[in-house]
């Protein structure tokens, strides 16, 4: 008798879209890829009834979480001839538990603030379309945070973590794996590509990184709320 593969699914929800990968628990092939963009998009302004949002509001509807889910797993699933018996395990990731600096400098802010909480951060890895299509700004990134960036090896980065930790719940007698460690033995991918930093170029955005550190404070630790200021005035000339 002939031993089926058994699969994983990552959905990973986004911005604007969610997608769903499905990967191979035996070698870690990522076999199928599917994008569903959202009715609804990012509700900044207003709910679907019309109630109105207040300043730093950001929302998505529900039922586009739930599209995602009815649209690309059987799509997935058919475009691999793989059967439901096969799924080992599906797993999920949502950018609302990111975190998303808006420049390299925000970047350095975050690995500084784990540093000086006695959280070492030793290593840098990078996905996404910037990370795999844009090599100049990669090499400024690496020379700002002062660190060597190694690039994912698959275009899919967050679905794939979703999809290694559904594998890692069905457990390795369903068809998945006993520990993440054993999962990304199997399905994770580095390539060999590596932005190191330059080391003139890093010492000029040392010296930009402690200005920008001091802005950073003044405006986004309550010294001077004039953002927030500034969103209400617009949220008001809307009006």
């Amino acid at each position: 008798m002939v031993k089926m593969h058994k699969y994983s699914i990552g959905v990973d929800f986004g911005t604007l879209s969610g997608r769903a990968v499905l990967v191979d628990t035996t070698t870690g092939e990522e076999v199928a890829v599917v994008v569903h963009g959202y009715t609804h998009g990012v509700m900044d302004e207003a709910l679907p009834d019309g109630t109105s949002l207040g300043v730093d509001w950001a929302l998505q509807h529900p039922r586009d979480y739930l599209d995602v889910f009815s649209v690309t797993i059987p799509a997935v699933m058919k475009m691999a001839s793989v059967e439901p018996d096969q799924i080992a395990g599906v797993g999920i990731d949502f950018t609302a538990c990111t975190m998303l600096p808006v420049t390299a400098d925000g970047t350095r802010m975050i690995i500084e603030t784990f540093k000086e909480n006695g959280v070492p951060v030793n290593e840098f890895y990078a996905a996404g379309g910037i990370a795999e299509k844009n090599p100049f700004i990669m090499q400024i990134y690496a020379d700002i945070i002062n660190m060597q960036i190694r690039i994912s090896g698959s275009p899919q980065a967050p679905a794939l973590g979703s999809a290694m930790f559904g594998a890692v719940a069905a457990g390795k007698s369903a068809g998945g794996f006993d520990s993440v460690m054993e999962a990304v033995a199997v399905m994770a991918k580095v390539r060999d590509q590596a932005y190191r930093p330059v080391a003139g170029n890093a010492e000029v955005y040392d010296r930009l990184f402690a200005e920008y550190r001091i802005l950073h404070d003044y405006f986004g630790r309550g010294t001077n709320d004039a953002m927030k200021r500034l969103k209400q005035i617009k949220k008001e000339a809307r009006c």
